[in-house]
């Protein structure tokens, strides 16, 4: 999946927004997203087990890396992150707005999104699924599974929005 993201989109004019408790990262898809997405479309399907308790998660790039843990909390999901590089070097920022915390069908949703869109540019293009992993982004695409518990999901408009967190750090 990273190979076909890499050269489908230009590396200089297609980008998405990771927002992190209202800080703007920017992510271009040509390079960041295809090396965040063989690891971080397993780990998203992981997350939907009913067994999940944690996992880690290495992005990098030569624009962006980070280190995610990602631990359920009931019906949530805490990201705990170690931010390494970005751009607009929000580094420290970052990290001095915490952890995040969302439903897990939220965080979900906001990732599906982007994906719906990559696997759609792949499918338009003609382009086989080649690898394992890479199936996992078609299923990935349809929704979560209802919570358990009656939480409540923030909504809204996120075009080009990959996850956003309007709450309060933690």
């Amino acid at each position: 999946m990273a190979v076909a993201v890499g050269e489908m989109y230009s590396f200089a004019v297609e980008d998405a927004i990771l927002v992190w408790s209202l800080v703007p990262v920017r992510l271009s898809y040509g390079y960041d997203l295809a090396a965040l997405l063989d690891d971080l479309v397993p780990l998203l399907e992981e997350t939907r087990r009913a067994g999940f308790s944690d996992a880690e998660v290495f992005c990098g790039s030569a624009t962006f890396s980070a280190e995610w843990r990602i631990v359920r909390e009931g019906d949530s999901l805490r990201v705990v992150a170690r931010w390494y590089s970005t751009l607009g070097n929000y580094e420290s920022l970052l990290a001095e707005r915490g952890d995040v915390v969302a439903p897990v069908r939220e965080l979900i949703g906001e990732w599906a999104k982007e994906l719906r869109r990559i696997v759609t540019d792949i499918q338009s293009r003609g382009w086989a699924w080649r690898t394992t992993t890479s199936s996992v982004a078609p299923r990935l695409c349809s929704p979560p599974p209802e919570p358990t518990t009656g939480h409540h999901t923030r909504g809204g408009p996120a075009a080009h929005r990959i996850f956003r967190s309007d709450a309060a750090p933690t």
